[in-house]
C-alpha cells in the first residue's frame, strides 16, 4: 500500500501504529467497535431474554472451534456440549490453528461444563475440522456424533453410555412437516426444566437430526413435555416412565 509506505519508514513502526496512525481521519466517521475478550464462550439465557456470557474452559481455547452441537451424551439428564476444532485455511504467515482434538464437555448439576479427556471419550481427531451433527446411527435411542473434516472422509463415534434415553419426533401442519420452528419444554419430576429448538441448519453447513434424544434418569424422570409450535399454537403431553419414543403431532 503506497500510503503505508509515505508514513511509516521501518517495519517497526508500521509494527507499533495502531488504526488511526495508519487510516487517519478517513476512520473518524466510521462506526467503531470493540473487542472485549477472546475467549471461545456460550451465552446463558436467564429465562427472561437476558444473555450472560461465560467462557468456556481451557481445553476449549486451545483452537478455534468450527461446529457444535448441544445434546445429551452420558444420561444424567444434563444436556452436554461437543466441540469440532483446528482451522487450516488462514494466511501463510499465520500459520495452521491445530492444537484442538475436539472435545466434549459434560455439564454438570451446577451447571459447569467438564472437559471430558480424549481417553475416555474416544475422541480424537486431528486434522482441519469443519461441520458437526448428531443423530443415532445405530437404532439404539442414543445420540451418535458425526465429524467432517476438510477434504477427508467423515468420522462416525457411537454413544455407548448407559441411561434411559427417549426419542422424539414431531408431526407439523402439511406446510412443515417436521415442525422446524418448534421449542419445546423438557419438564423433569423434581423441577428442572430444559429449552431446545427444531431448526433448519445449524453449525458450519451442516443439519441436525430432526429427532431430539433426550436422557431421563431414574432419579429424576422426564415427565412432560411443552410444545410451542411454529404457528404459536401450544400443546402439552405426558411421557410414560416405560418409553423410549414418542411422537408429538400438532393439534
Amino acid at each position: 500500500m503506497p500510503s503505508v509506505r509515505e508514513r511509516f519508514e521501518t517495519y517497526h513502526d508500521f509494527a507499533s501504529a495502531d488504526l488511526l496512525d495508519i487510516y487517519g481521519d478517513r476512520l473518524k466517521q466510521a462506526i467503531r467497535l470493540e473487542v472485549n475478550t477472546a475467549h471461545t464462550g456460550i451465552f446463558v439465557n436467564d429465562g427472561q431474554g437476558h444473555f450472560t456470557f461465560s467462557p468456556l474452559p481451557a481445553a476449549a481455547q486451545i483452537a478455534p472451534v468450527m461446529g457444535t452441537t448441544a445434546t445429551h451424551l452420558d444420561g444424567d439428564g444434563q444436556p452436554d456440549l461437543v466441540l469440532s476444532q483446528n482451522f487450516y485455511q488462514n494466511q501463510r504467515e499465520t500459520g495452521r490453528m491445530s492444537g484442538g482434538l475436539s472435545l466434549v464437555l459434560l455439564r454438570k448439576k451446577d451447571a459447569s461444563l467438564l472437559p471430558l479427556p480424549a481417553k475416555f471419550s474416544g475422541i480424537a481427531l486431528q486434522g482441519d475440522a469443519r461441520a458437526l451433527a448428531s443423530t443415532d446411527l445405530n437404532n439404539d435411542r442414543r445420540p451418535d456424533l458425526i465429524f467432517a473434516h476438510n477434504s477427508e472422509k467423515p468420522r462416525f463415534f457411537l454413544n455407548s453410555s448407559s441411561g434411559n434415553f427417549l426419542e422424539i419426533t414431531l408431526t407439523g401442519s402439511p406446510t412443515n412437516r417436521h415442525a422446524i420452528g418448534a421449542r419445546l419444554i423438557f419438564e423433569h419430576a423434581k423441577g428442572s426444566r430444559e429449552t431446545r429448538e427444531l431448526s433448519a441448519g445449524g453449525g458450519y453447513l451442516s443439519q441436525q437430526s430432526q429427532r431430539f434424544f433426550h436422557s431421563s434418569p431414574t432419579e429424576n424422570p422426564l415427565q412432560k413435555i411443552h410444545i410451542t409450535w411454529p404457528d404459536g399454537t401450544t400443546s402439552s403431553a405426558e411421557i410414560p416412565a416405560e418409553a423410549t419414543s414418542f411422537n408429538l403431532r400438532k393439534p
